[in-house]
């Protein structure tokens, strides 16, 4: 399930334990998903096409925010998240030509990188533009992958994400506690009860 386009049952969503279920899930869309599927309902796809748009105007906010998304992948679904490397096409190839230069990668780079234009203008011809995008298309996002590829190896640098300035840290069986209680191996309950009381 996907965030902002999940719709399910109040019924349903309190018989499997309501908000209480979710106060450290890592992704709560996700186990959405989940907790229908537990009670015997099928999760289903809507037979619409719903825009999303992403908010973010600065480089840095959007990296930050794809890497929460790639740090929650890697925890939900390590063996699916190691397999993202065979997505990127370009950032092998370019790594292979600059390591053992040669005509045919060469070759190799250009054509995948105009594959990619091409399907780039192929999607964009089909489904449009989003109504924010400035930049011009199909060739600059052909170098989108690039900044995919370097959020990804990025995400394997620690478990920790920012979630509305807040510092979180993603501990077993992707649940979330402040970054602080994982280093220091407290209990979120405990640590709580210590913060109220004025211990810290």
């Amino acid at each position: 399930c996907f965030g902002p386009l999940t719709a399910l049952r109040r019924e349903m969503f309190e018989a499997a334990g309501g908000f209480a279920r979710l106060t450290h899930v890592l992704a709560d869309d996700t186990e959405l998903g989940h907790l229908t599927a537990e009670q015997g309902f099928r999760v289903a796809f809507a037979p619409l096409a719903v825009d999303t748009i992403v908010p973010e105007t600065r480089l840095a906010d959007l990296l930050q925010h794809e890497l929460r998304w790639a740090r929650t992948t890697r925890a939900l679904r390590p063996l699916a998240n190691l397999g993202q490397v065979f997505t990127f096409a370009q950032p092998l190839i370019l790594v292979g030509f600059l390591a053992t230069p040669s005509l045919w990668l060469g070759l190799m780079v250009g054509l995948v990188a105009a594959l990619r234009a091409v399907l780039v203008g192929v999607i964009e011809l089909k489904f449009g533009r989003a109504v924010t995008a400035r930049s011009p298309t199909p060739w600059v996002l052909v170098h989108r992958e690039f900044l995919c590829c370097g959020v990804w190896l990025a995400a394997f640098a620690g478990r920790e994400i920012d979630w509305r300035g807040r510092r979180l840290a993603i501990a077993e069986n992707a649940r979330l506690v402040p970054d602080a209680i994982a280093l220091d191996g407290h209990h979120p309950e405990t640590r709580g009860r210590a913060m109220s009381s004025g211990v810290e």
